[in-house]
């Protein structure tokens, strides 16, 4: 695979689900839409993650290099994936399915790991991608998460503007206590 077709690929992955998400973040477009399109657009942005997430695997495999990397370098890969996948999957356990149908009537959520950060899914995904390149010693699957990256601040931006626009000042009061990714 050339390095151009590879880029191309990531960016157009990506961008599809920046897309989607973009719409689904806009409260005022979302939340004026039937439920059954609301339902979709969630079932879309499970269906991109998913897609996401096997190609990324994919491409950890297939350009899996064997040339000598430290030993110490991979293991601290592999804890940083774990580390990453512990704080997904902490994330996900606080809002559940709110992450791909957001409610409406649904109160700020500040407690657990969104007291320590506001977006600690998108951490955990990105230290998760971050931490299998390292494993794999794969120079595209690291090209990936730094496009990763990007596309989760870009996102970010995205959901922040939804969440000041639904929940006002409480929103604003937290932005100022609770830094966006890294705590």
């Amino acid at each position: 695979m050339s390095a151009t077709s590879f880029l191309s690929l990531c960016v157009g992955i990506l961008l599809s689900t920046l897309i989607l998400l973009g719409f689904k973040y806009q409260s005022r477009f979302f939340f004026r839409q039937k439920f059954l399109l609301r339902k979709i657009m969630a079932v879309a942005h499970l269906i991109l993650g998913l897609v996401n997430t096997f190609f990324y695997l994919w491409l950890c495999m297939y350009t899996y290099n064997s040339y000598p990397l430290s030993l110490v370098i991979r293991i601290l890969g592999m804890l940083i994936f774990l580390l990453g996948a512990d704080i997904f999957i902490g994330a996900v356990s606080v809002i559940k399915w709110q992450a791909y149908l957001p409610d409406k009537s649904a109160s700020l959520k500040d407690k657990g790991l969104y007291s320590r950060v506001r977006h600690p899914m998108y951490l955990g995904i990105f230290l998760s991608t971050l931490g299998l390149s390292l494993t794999f010693a794969s120079k595209y699957s690291f090209i990936y998460s730094l496009v990763l990256l990007v596309s989760l601040f870009l996102l970010s931006l995205l959901e922040e503007l939804d969440l000041s626009d639904r929940f006002k000042d409480e929103y604003k009061q937290y932005q100022k206590k609770v830094p966006r990714f890294f705590p």
